[in-house]
């Protein structure tokens, strides 16, 4: 089966897996495995009480999946100390409740989430969505915590991810179409495949076992 492991436009395919990033801002509540977070675009926008209230919604309906999206971004226009507050709080949340899956958004700011992510002594797995950094980054992240990376559009382009994709483990990549209806997962995989120059079926095999282990507790 093919795994989306993040989109916030769900295309509720039969032979497609979706994992769907919660619009706080207009909940859907999708019977689908949900991801719940205070993205830093959103965080004058969202109250953490109307996080709490979707995450137990969602806890309620069995649909929840991670923590996320969650992280900094030093391109946005949100003030970064603001940023930096809720990443903290998001956390320490995630601590408390015992959250084994965090999928981070990363612009620009891995040196403070990577010390965020070790101060608060994270057990869980990672994921790095939307992934294009350097394999030296990645190895930063891997060193201390079970990262995974997710990647899709950017396939597309001359960009750090399509040029290294073959840098990173096989065993830890998944793929998203994230916030587009350019490229579909389909067109993603293939193209996927062509960069890493691997068997399709061996690609879908190995993602859905890369999903599998992400997803275990």
């Amino acid at each position: 089966m093919i795994i989306d492991i993040h989109t916030h436009r769900p295309k509720f395919q039969n032979n497609i897996k979706e994992v769907y990033i919660e619009d706080l801002k207009s909940p859907k509540n999708h019977n689908i495995p949900t991801c719940v977070g205070i993205h830093p675009w959103f965080i004058n926008e969202i109250s953490w009480d109307n996080f709490l209230e979707q995450y137990k919604t969602t806890i309620k309906n069995n649909n929840f999946f991670a923590l996320g999206e969650i992280g900094l971004d030093k391109i946005s226009d949100i003030d970064f100390s603001q940023q930096l507050t809720i990443f903290k709080k998001s956390l320490e949340f995630s601590n408390e409740n015992k959250i084994t899956k965090l999928i981070i958004h990363n612009v620009k700011a891995s040196s403070e989430i990577l010390s965020e992510l070790k101060n608060h002594k994270v057990k869980g797995k990672v994921l790095l969505h939307d992934y294009n950094q350097s394999p030296e980054v990645y190895k930063n992240f891997e060193k201390d915590f079970d990262t995974y990376i997710s990647v899709g559009p950017k396939l597309f382009k001359n960009t750090k991810i399509s040029k290294n994709i073959t840098n990173y483990p096989l065993d830890k990549l998944l793929l998203e179409t994230d916030d587009q209806n350019e490229y579909s997962i389909e067109q993603i995989y293939m193209r996927a495949k062509e960069l890493l120059n691997i068997d399709e079926n061996q690609l879908i095999n190995t993602l859905f076992e890369n999903f599998q282990r992400f997803n275990s507790n």
